[in-house]
């Protein structure tokens, strides 16, 4: 699913588009192996960790880009464990608006020892209303699936001023939830102005059980010139720590490579729903 973030007044006219996936906890066997190989940060993929939420920025101003996403896991399991892993995936937008998003779904290694990503990828076209996926790495269907939905592809959307705020949600004799978001200003990332933000949320138990408040954190980095995020960083006390880290940014034209099947793929298309006539 994507979702649009709002990004600072003052910013060229740009969205921020979300992808999440599941974090898939691994057995102990699993975990141990993960562990042993994780230490590896160059690799492309840990095997038996995945991200629990990847991000990119597609500028909506017309401005192209292509970046790898390096997103870092750290979990203790409840036996004790620690899983550290690293994934790797490519985001990539071309001046027409088309977005190349990689979603890591396994890690596999091959007879000579080498890590190798097996991807769910999506390619968005504004312009035709149409989203393209497929999977790629192991052994897969090679089928693409263009589906047309106009109204989930457009860029369109208005932008809202980042301001510090703190509300409270309260479930009736479940938890009262309070989020505080505060503005960090300005950095430098690897020559790259920044713009940060900061959000804290406490969870505490009204039922009587567990008193004890569960605190969670996000930040995250936006360049303020081209609206790409830069980082992202989840501390959660039960998914564990997942931060997101921007290589590689080209501001030049992608490959167009990028926004089609890999040779052997057959494209097919799924029905536009139509409204039955009155």
């Amino acid at each position: 699913m994507l979702t649009r973030n709002l990004l600072p007044v003052g910013c060229p006219t740009l969205s921020l588009v979300a992808i999440a996936s599941l974090l898939l906890l691994p057995s102990h066997a699993a975990a141990q192996n993960a562990t042993a190989v994780a230490r590896d940060d160059n690799a492309v993929c840990t095997p038996g960790v995945r991200p629990t939420l990847a991000y990119g920025g597609v500028s909506s101003s017309g401005e192209p880009y292509s970046a790898t996403l390096k997103i870092t896991v750290d979990k203790k399991l409840s036996d004790g464990t620690t899983v550290h892993g690293v994934t790797r995936v490519l985001w990539a937008r071309d001046s027409s608006g088309k977005l190349r998003v990689e979603s890591s779904i396994g890690c596999e290694i091959d007879e000579d020892g080498h890590a190798h990503n097996k991807l769910f990828v999506s390619i968005m076209d504004p312009i035709e209303g149409t989203y393209l996926t497929w999977n790629t790495g192991g052994a897969v269907l090679k089928v693409a699936r263009l589906t047309y939905a106009p109204d989930k592809t457009g860029n369109s959307m208005g932008l809202a001023e980042w301001t510090d705020s703190e509300r409270t949600v309260t479930s009736p004799g479940r938890s009262a939830v309070t989020t505080r978001t505060v503005t960090l200003g300005t950095k430098k990332i690897d020559g790259i102005e920044a713009l940060g933000q900061k959000m804290t949320t406490t969870a505490i138990s009204l039922n009587g059980g567990n008193t004890l408040p569960t605190v969670s954190t996000r930040e995250h980095w936006i360049s303020v010139e081209h609206g790409i995020l830069l980082s992202d960083m989840v501390d959660d006390p039960d998914k564990g720590r997942t931060e997101i880290v921007l290589e590689d940014l080209s501001l030049k034209e992608p490959d167009p490579s990028l926004f089609v099947p890999p040779d052997g793929y057959t494209i097919t298309q799924v029905p536009e729903k139509t409204t039955a006539a009155r």
